[in-house]
């Protein structure tokens, strides 16, 4: 007996289930009710929600490439202010403040030039895990480019700001002692602040945080002037 003479027969209405994929890829089911003579749009149906869904993951694929950093597997710039933009928005509603924070590895030229390129990539990683090892969560972190990072981030209070310098020179030593590196990786640092009651701002704030951290790297300069 042929599936249109079954169908047919049935009294009581019936189920179809059929699968949704594309190119390979398989989506889940279908389930609806149906007759006999619905069975050729229910599979144009099921073809064109597969090659939408398919459609659908690949732009999904190519904003995350887009807005990934390759080296770090981070967000790049254009991930890191994208979402910046709307966890401001988010803080904001509820009256909270976003801080920034900009991290930049010191000393990158002499690593390259003295250890190789690849060398100067696994000191940027290692400043990345720093990173990643402080701010584990209410902050997105990205690179900005070269040897510079970027994070926006919220805490309970300002404890965690005040920390953020011990933070960093215990996760520092952590890492290198870790990876026996040629070099001592380091980093200098600035935070500036989103003030929800004030227009957002996102280059001066910015620009704020960035002359703060290279304030910071003069004054590792004259220390070591001074000890040399």
């Amino acid at each position: 007996m042929l599936l249109k003479d079954v169908l047919n027969l049935a009294k009581q209405p019936y189920k179809i289930l059929t699968s949704i994929y594309s190119n390979e890829n398989f989506y889940g089911f279908l389930v609806t009710d149906c007759t006999y003579f619905d069975l050729e749009t229910l599979e144009y149906l099921s073809n064109q929600i597969g090659i939408s869904l398919n459609v659908n993951a690949i732009v999904r694929e190519l904003n995350s490439i887009s807005n990934t950093d390759e080296l770090t597997h981070i967000y790049n710039r254009r991930g890191l202010i994208q979402n910046i933009k709307v966890l401001y928005k988010k803080y904001k509603e509820v009256s909270k403040n976003l801080y920034f924070f900009i991290g930049d590895l010191d000393n990158l030229k002499y690593i390259n030039d003295t250890f190789g390129h690849d060398q100067g990539d696994k000191a940027i990683q290692t400043v990345c895990e720093i990173l990643n090892d402080i701010f584990q969560t209410h902050a997105v972190i990205g690179r900005l480019g070269g040897d510079e990072f970027g994070i926006a981030f919220t805490c309970k209070n300002e404890d965690f700001i005040i920390q953020i310098d011990s933070l960093i020179q215990e996760r520092t030593q952590y890492f290198n002692k870790k990876y026996h590196l040629p070099y001592y990786v380091s980093l200098s640092y600035g935070i500036s602040v989103f003030d929800y009651n004030s227009p957002f701002d996102l280059n001066h704030t910015i620009r704020l945080a960035d002359t703060l951290m290279y304030e910071r790297k003069k004054e590792k300069h004259l220390q070591r002037g001074k000890k040399g």
